[in-house]
């Protein structure tokens, strides 16, 4: 394949990353599953280290969570920022207060104790995000409540 081909695909598959990327901050879910029947990817890599399920489950869209999700979307590819792991999608759906998120999530098999660079679990995020029903649901999913971050804290000791 030529230069300019393997450019001009290139700028076609970023201008529409850019569009999927628009459309679930807008919370349009038939745009959404427009975008990924075209061919982009439930896993495309969005601005700002995003993917698609982790900015839905970050924003509450339930129906665009649901959507990357039958796409084909990695539970658990987590949130990159530089060489910073943060949360999967239960995590931001957890610290966001999700629940109906959180549940699709958990039904779907999302591993509870996937951690992030600071260690953190979905368990955590809930507490720092202040969300104790979110903490007691996952509790009762089976989250190990005595886990401990990089700095040695549990859920309960990061609930404001």
């Amino acid at each position: 394949m030529a230069l300019a081909a393997i450019l001009a695909s290139a700028c076609a598959d970023g201008a529409a990353i850019g569009r999927l990327d628009e459309a679930i901050r807008r919370g349009d879910a038939g745009a959404v599953r427009e975008h990924l029947a075209a061919g982009v990817s439930a896993n495309a890599s969005l601005p700002d280290g995003w993917t698609p399920l982790t900015l839905a489950a970050h924003l509450g869209y339930l129906d665009i969570v649901n959507a990357v999700a039958d796409a084909g979307a990695d539970l658990e590819h987590a949130r990159r920022v530089g060489v910073e792991r943060q949360w999967t999608a239960l995590g931001w759906a957890a610290t966001g207060g999700h629940r109906e998120v959180v549940e699709s999530l958990l039904a779907r098999g999302a591993r509870l104790e996937a951690r992030s660079s600071r260690h953190q679990t979905p368990l955590m995020a809930a507490a720092l995000g202040g969300h104790p029903g979110i903490v007691s649901r996952l509790v009762d999913a089976g989250a190990d409540e005595q886990a401990t971050d990089a700095s040695g804290r549990t859920a309960r000791e990061l609930l404001p």
